[in-house]
């Protein structure tokens, strides 16, 4: 930490950072590990080397550019799950030095029609089954010119149907340019500056827990490789050829990331599917001695579930033996349900830790594999740390309402500055929401804090902050506190107006069936953990919620505003 409160990495950034196209960097990587697998396909066993999926690359970039007319600058949608094929698609896409762009596998139609034609795409790359939807949308979008099918090789329903091909057809292992003897040839890689554009992650605006319109996140050949190489330090990742990784989907910036790093590093990426197959996971991971896994919540939740199940019924259907690092991303480890302990407990990996970024910023900060093992003298709360700033990051917190830098222990907002992070230029939506400071900073919207160590701790959403005569306020804590009580259901805390502190903590409970509790033994039991609900509790016959099941904060207010007091008796 420095004197102007910036959290900085103890780590030195590599000086070799390479000024040059994505594409060119990675091509680079397969000829070095020309012999080495480097890609395997869970369902369908595929394995491919290094020099295989170089040269079906330029086949494929070769056909893209000479047989169908793609230009550079020119952007190819994938609507489809990870896989081998998509992988090397991926490939060479951006060494045709078009922009690649994954749809979230979560969204829904109209969704994808709305990222296709905010995009202008010029091709569509998906799955078999959603061929009929796709050609809707070519035949009624003008920038989508030609689509794709990912899987199978022939239909008899397609074959006469214009513009639509069959993507296996034109992945030849050898690559032999097909433009005529009057054309020269393009070359392949097209020659890009580090400075192009690369990939675009389409992100939806949240507000109050409710997603909003969707903000494209464009990132450089430079943004790409900066990621990928931080992630070369030894206590940050450091695959090697021995390691394999299994990631999240493309649509996920750290997907896209940790998939160039494999290449880098000569690792194995194994790609099981775009949707978490829990029981399937876990035989990947014995089949194919899986040693690097990066997953949420949800999915580390079904691991812990799914072992206490095997533990009961006497037999360990699984080996997870071979699974070493686990890297926890996405929402911010529960406190109060051990997750940590439970992993280190059943699934015994050496490692268990978490590693935060954002689209906007690359990858922020990560918990050092050096301290990343089980201690059981170690204080508990460290094990709910995002750790360290990485290479080159840096990061300062801000009170939301004044901008001012806070101090160690302060909770305010995570602000980061970094070469991973988006050109302003090319991102006006992210300008025109005020999202960086006056200094360049970017403001994540996540709250969180560090400590004398310098580790940095995400706790909520910076609009789930409440202002107590200024002071941010958490309201998880709280609501943990309240959810304790074998009365209580659900709980939410919101922030409401007050005359005195600017706004005080009210408190929601949604109590369990035929179940009464009075309001004033959970406010006791809050005030005994040392917090305070001045403005009271609201029982309420249920808790509302969001699309994504989190709870709608927004309707809490309204509600307030408009509150109807439930006596016990109604309630019972």
């Amino acid at each position: 930490m420095n004197s102007d409160r910036f959290l900085e990495s103890k780590l030195q950034p590599h000086k070799d950072v390479p000024n040059i196209g994505l594409s060119v960097y990675l091509l680079g990587r397969l000829l070095q590990h020309k012999d080495k697998q480097l890609i395997v396909d869970c369902p369908t066993g595929c394995l491919w080397t290094g020099k295989e999926i170089h040269d079906v690359c330029l086949s494929l970039s070769d056909a893209f550019i000479n047989k169908f007319d793609l230009n550079a600058g020119d952007t190819v949608c994938f609507w489809c799950p990870n896989s081998d094929v998509h992988a090397i698609t991926f490939l060479a896409t951006i060494a045709s030095g078009a922009i690649y762009l994954a749809i979230d596998p979560n969204y829904s139609y109209n969704d994808v029609y709305r990222v296709i034609k905010l995009s202008s795409a010029k091709f569509l790359i998906c799955l078999s089954d959603n061929t009929s939807e796709a050609i809707h949308m070519m035949n009624d979008l003008q920038s989508l010119e030609r689509l794709f099918i990912i899987d199978g090789n022939t239909d008899a329903d397609l074959t006469d149907t214009k513009n639509c091909h069959f993507l296996m057809q034109f992945m030849r292992y050898k690559y032999k340019p097909e433009a005529d003897s009057l054309t020269k040839p393009v070359p392949i890689p097209v020659p890009v500056s580090a400075n192009d554009l690369c990939v675009i992650h389409f992100i939806k605006n949240t507000k109050d827990g409710i997603p909003g319109q969707l903000m494209p996140i464009i990132r450089t050949n430079a943004n790409l490789i900066h990621s990928s190489t931080l992630l070369q330090d030894s206590q940050v990742l450091q695959l090697t050829s021995d390691d394999c990784i299994v990631g999240q989907h493309f649509s996920n910036y750290l997907g896209v990331v940790l998939f160039c790093h494999s290449l880098v590093s000569g690792s194995r990426m194994a790609f099981t599917n775009s949707h978490f197959n829990r029981q399937k996971t876990l035989q990947y991971i014995q089949k194919y001695n899986i040693t690097t896994a990066s997953v949420d919540l949800n999915e580390i939740l079904y691991l812990l579930r799914n072992d206490v199940e095997i533990k009961n019924n006497s037999k360990l259907y699984y080996d997870f033996s071979s699974l070493i690092d686990i890297l926890h991303t996405g929402s911010p480890l529960p406190h109060a349900d051990c997750v940590t302990e439970e992993v280190f407990r059943k699934l015994c990996p050496k490692h268990f830790r978490s590693i935060y970024g954002k689209p906007e910023t690359g990858i922020i900060s990560c918990v050092w594999k050096g301290v990343s093992t089980f201690d059981t003298n170690k204080c508990i709360s460290s094990y709910y740390s995002v750790g360290y700033p990485v290479p080159g990051v840096q990061i300062k917190i801000i009170h939301p309402q004044t901008e001012k830098s806070r101090s160690v222990h302060k909770l305010g907002e995570i602000c980061v500055k970094s070469a991973q992070m988006v050109d302003k230029s090319r991102n006006v939506s992210i300008v025109t929401r005020n999202a960086f400071t006056i200094d360049g900073f970017y403001k994540t919207g996540d709250a969180g804090y560090y400590d004398t160590d310098g580790q940095l701790y995400v706790e909520c959403r910076v609009n789930e902050l409440i202002y107590e005569s200024n002071n941010a306020v958490n309201p998880l804590p709280i609501e943990s506190i309240l959810r304790q009580h074998s009365a209580v259901k659900e709980a939410a805390v919101i922030g409401v107006p007050n005359d005195t502190y600017g706004q005080v903590c009210c408190g929601f409970v949604e109590l369990e069936p035929k179940v009464a509790v009075s309001e004033q033994t959970l406010i006791e039991l809050v005030s005994n953990k040392g917090k305070e609900l001045r403005a009271g509790i609201r029982f309420i016959e249920s808790m509302p919620k969001t699309l994504r099941n989190q709870v709608n904060r927004m309707a809490l207010r309204v509600i307030y505003d408009n509150f109807h007091t439930y006596s016990l008796i109604e309630m019972l």
